[in-house]
């Protein structure tokens, strides 16, 4: 079904019920006495037994020879990402309301992640942003899912270095922190929303907000300027979108403190 840097998602059955689902297997060797306590680890992380219909539901983890082998509701539709590539390979635009219902159900699991289990997502963007063939939307990979604790317990680093372990303030996709994140500063959930802001200029530019001509990837010191001083991407919306483009706006507000929270926007006037 689709593969990333340390693991493989692919498409089995069970064999008791005949449904169709989706394995992720995680390459991650471990000493046989601790294994145990990374199975906990990895159940806590992944939210068995957590339930909401915009969040892709984890049934089971087991582990078996090297791998830890999560079992998880087949979204076999792809994700955003797929049709967005799909939409800019074909010419076409994806239609605003369309883009309004994604928003809407990405907002509403990200007011049950914020709101009842306080946690942060932390990689809100088009590739885990998953849909069925049912027509349903819903947030994936809450693996790197971290408590608001934990977030405010991260030590920013000193002249000296020390600090927060670096690979923990930088879990997640780049193109997509927000301000907060990207110069190292403590954040919130709010990070979230500026990472839904993103997605949806994304959408609606057909391309990433932000591109050079000629350049197939982009630089982390050209995230920074964008993120810290670049144009808003709601300038550049299509004219017939002026609700779209003050929801870009509102969610990529540079300030954290004057960002909307996920339960804020939901009753905002383009959804």
């Amino acid at each position: 079904v689709g593969a990333g840097c340390s693991s493989v998602v692919w498409r089995c059955v069970d064999k008791t019920t005949g449904k169709d689902l989706a394995m992720k297997e995680i390459s991650m060797h471990t000493d046989k006495n601790d294994k145990q306590t990374v199975l906990r680890e990895v159940l806590r992380m992944y939210g068995i037994g957590t339930h909401h219909p915009n969040l892709v539901s984890c049934y089971e983890v087991f582990y078996a020879e090297g791998c830890f082998l999560v079992v998880m509701e087949l979204m076999d539709r792809g994700s955003l990402r797929d049709h967005l590539k799909r939409q800019r390979n074909s010419g076409r635009e994806v239609p605003g309301r369309v883009m309004a219902a994604v928003a809407c159900d990405v907002l509403s699991s990200l007011e049950f992640l914020h709101g009842t289990l306080g946690l942060i997502h932390r990689d809100v963007k088009p590739g885990n942003i998953l849909i069925s063939s049912a027509g349903g939307v819903k947030l994936g990979d809450l693996g790197i899912c971290s408590t608001v604790q934990q977030v405010l317990a991260m030590e920013p680093p000193t002249s000296s270095g020390e600090g927060t372990c670096e690979d923990e303030r930088w879990i997640g996709t780049l193109a997509y922190m927000s301000p907060e994140r990207l110069v190292g500063d403590r954040y919130s959930q709010k990070a979230d929303v500026w990472s839904l802001g993103i997605v949806v200029a994304e959408a609606a530019m057909g391309r990433f907000p932000l591109s050079f001509p000629g350049e197939k990837c982009l630089h982390f010191w050209d995230l920074l300027d964008f993120a810290t001083s670049g144009a808003c991407p709601s300038t550049q919306i299509r004219s017939d979108e002026p609700a779209m483009a003050e929801f870009i706006s509102k969610c990529l507000s540079r300030d954290a403190s004057c960002r909307p929270e996920a339960h804020e926007l939901r009753g905002h006037a383009w959804l």
